[in-house]
């Protein structure tokens, strides 16, 4: 099942998807709930959930250029001489991250 894509909006502790053309209110993704009467964080809360598809579009992108890097071998030397020390290794790492939690967040993992 595929996620409503975005923009969604945050209004107050209310997230919904973009109202589609000709009516009034998208539809309701979901609702945040008071943390302990802090409404700071409920805004932030609902702030952060509205972000996810723009979130997981910027990350699916990121993903992207990691692949350059950590696609090629260890062993070439050309290519690792050209990342300052210890780069290589960093980006297969955050590629790894990044690739797990775009299929997290699109229910593959």
């Amino acid at each position: 099942m595929e996620y409503l894509p975005g923009p969604w909006t945050a209004e107050g502790e209310r997230i919904h998807s973009s109202a589609p053309t000709g009516t009034r209110l998208g539809l309701h993704i979901a609702t945040v709930h008071d943390v302990d009467g802090l409404r700071d964080t409920l805004d932030a809360n609902a702030r952060l959930i509205a972000q996810a598809p723009a979130l997981l579009e910027a990350l699916e992108a990121a993903a992207a250029g990691f692949v350059v890097i950590a696609n090629h071998s260890p062993a070439d030397t050309s290519y690792r001489s050209a990342l300052p020390h210890g780069q290589a290794d960093f980006a297969r790492e955050n590629f790894r991250k990044a690739r797990a939690a775009i299929r997290q967040a699109k229910g593959e993992a």
